[in-house]
């Protein structure tokens, strides 16, 4: 999370792909986790991973939906809107609540 944080502070960082067994790790700790790290969320929050498999973070409503790879939705998760690189499907006015929240669980 922190070397995320650092390499995004750079005026010309650029993603990265994981190995696909840390990014199903990461997945498998969302998985678990996502009640928890949604518990602040003032919306409904749903994680997807492109493949389609979800995680409910809130139950809630209106709902939005976070789409992006396991790594960007980790650092959704852990508060890290702004620099994550995923797509926000939801009405207009519950998406800009889900980016702006600073801490949606912990």
């Amino acid at each position: 999370m922190h070397a995320e944080d650092v390499r995004r502070a750079q005026p010309e960082w650029s993603g990265r792909e994981l190995d696909p067994v840390f990014s199903d790790v990461l997945w498998s700790r969302l998985e678990k986790m996502a009640r928890g790290l949604g518990r602040k969320a003032p919306v409904g929050l749903v994680l997807r991973r492109p493949d389609g498999r979800t995680a409910v973070a809130h139950r809630g409503t209106p709902v939005v939906t976070v789409t992006g790879e396991p790594g960007e939705l980790t650092l959704f998760a852990m508060g890290r809107q702004a620099h994550a690189e995923v797509a926000l499907d939801g009405e207009e006015d519950a998406v800009a609540k889900a980016r702006a929240t600073k801490e949606l669980g912990f």
